[in-house]
């Protein structure tokens, strides 16, 4: 477990080492970028590795594919992710969503 201060709270908040991370890119206002795209018949959603998303968002890409993402330079490939499953995730964590490419 990590730790986070939320200032505009006062309050401290618990979690995950990448749960905490991302919060803490969101509240700077860096942007957290996602892809969603096909290649060959199977559908990807790419994440860069210094935006992770938390645990608990990661838990359900895997669980929703069977697969653990594949590192490519510095991004996370997540196969065969349908587009609904990403698109909602990345709304619930207020994430920008990019189709294609």
């Amino acid at each position: 477990m990590a730790g986070f201060f939320d200032a505009d709270r006062s309050e401290f908040l618990r979690g995950d080492w990448y749960g905490l991370h991302f919060l803490a890119a969101r509240r700077t206002g860096l942007p957290c970028p996602a892809r969603w795209l096909t290649h060959q018949g199977r559908s990807i959603l790419l994440l860069p590795i210094s935006r992770r998303w938390p645990l608990l968002y990661e838990r359900a890409l895997v669980l929703a594919s069977g697969l653990l993402p594949i590192q490519d330079g510095g991004r996370l490939c997540y196969v065969d992710i349908p587009f609904d499953i990403a698109f909602t995730l990345a709304k619930l964590l207020g994430v920008t969503l990019l189709k294609g490419g």
